[in-house]
């Protein structure tokens, strides 16, 4: 909207409804073209990876931002602390959490990227941790053992 576009509440019932179906596309649109299947999410944790283990700044803001994580009260908190922790050109998002991020103080950006950093990390830690308890750690190691694979 530009500087004499109306705010949401002086919009008419038939404005917002337009304005609703708009951005509506718009997420549709981006969604498709993130493609956010299981493939592309592992090559972007991938990437993410490899930015962690190549540069100290980026890994010691990812794990304060990590151990910070749980304590962030709702979506628009984590997107301010994303934010601060990563200026946007540091941080390698996906397609769709890039266009949240550019959407950024509303609640529909908030959410979609506060969604995706849970998920990414939810992933992350799947990769790293035999599990939450005993039993899922001996399920993940009988598992790796059967494929050969030691681990620690």
């Amino acid at each position: 909207m530009d500087g004499n576009a109306k705010t949401i509440n002086t919009l008419t019932s038939k404005e917002l409804d337009a304005l609703v179906i708009k951005k509506g596309k718009l997420l549709l649109n981006a969604v498709h073209a993130a493609e956010l299947s299981r493939g592309a999410a592992a090559s972007w944790l991938d990437q993410l990876l490899q930015q962690f283990m190549a540069d100290d700044a980026f890994r010691v803001n990812a794990l304060r931002f990590i151990d910070l994580l749980p304590t962030l009260k709702n979506d628009r908190e984590l997107v301010v602390h994303l934010q601060e922790y990563f200026p946007a050109q540091e941080f390698p998002l996906p397609g769709i959490a890039k266009w949240g991020l550019k959407l950024g103080a509303g609640k529909l950006g908030a959410h979609l990227i506060a969604s995706a950093i849970r998920k990414s990390v939810e992933m992350m830690g799947k990769r790293f941790l035999g599990g939450a308890c005993a039993k899922e750690v001996l399920k993940t190691v009988t598992g790796l053992r059967q494929r050969g694979l030691c681990c620690s």
